[in-house]
């Protein structure tokens, strides 16, 4: 049986992911959620092995934050001249679909990616050439954070720990755990240390 978590802000979309679910033999369902901050909570509780998430371009969500969490992953992200598809790309998703996917081609590619194939729709070709030289990139800037990580990053630099950070933030540690993979994954940085010293040297904190 795969375990299957789906995440949309839409509810649209996230009901026509999770039609694309209910397509395929031998799923469960296990999570469903809209929020990003819920979402790192429901991938921790459930351990899915399959996670159909929509990546709007201006959510600015590192996928590499979730996939210990979720192994394989389907993602609807913006065309290929947006940023959230390499993202989506970069962050490891093993399926790029444009968001005008029908719940056919959605479901195709999660059998696909869950019987070990890498999908990506022919509208996204384009992400590739993008996404490679992204890979030889220092992509640390002052854009490629949202207001959120920057906080947290800051008090990254203050060595305070995750439970520290969230009980300044006012937020919980689940959050503050999904915000540090996502500044890992975008400053490609190996530990929090090598984030500290990314975000300094890119004048993303200031000491």
């Amino acid at each position: 049986m795969i375990r299957v978590a789906v995440h949309a802000r839409s509810a649209l979309i996230r009901a026509g992911l999770e039609r694309a679910v209910e397509g395929l033999a031998d799923t469960l369902l296990v999570a469903r959620t809209g929020e990003l901050e819920e979402l790192d909570r429901q991938l921790e509780e459930t351990r899915p092995d399959l996670l159909l998430i929509d990546v709007p371009a201006d959510e600015g969500l590192s996928l590499s934050a979730v996939l210990t969490l979720a192994p394989a992953v389907v993602a609807l992200a913006g065309g290929p001249t947006t940023m959230g598809a390499e993202r989506a790309l970069l962050g490891g998703a093993k399926a790029i679909l444009p968001p005008s996917a029908s719940i056919e081609e959605i479901a195709a590619a999660a059998a696909s990616v869950c019987a070990g194939l890498i999908v990506l729709h022919p509208t996204q070709a384009g992400v590739l050439t993008g996404a490679t030289r992204a890979v030889g990139d220092a992509v640390a800037t002052s854009g490629t954070l949202t207001a959120r990580e920057g906080e947290v990053l800051g008090l990254m630099a203050e060595g305070l720990a995750n439970k520290s950070i969230a009980r300044r933030l006012h937020i919980s540690e689940h959050t503050v755990k999904f915000h540090v993979g996502s500044i890992l994954g975008k400053l490609n940085a190996e530990s929090r240390t090598e984030a500290v010293a990314e975000g300094l040297r890119n004048g993303l904190i200031t000491v």
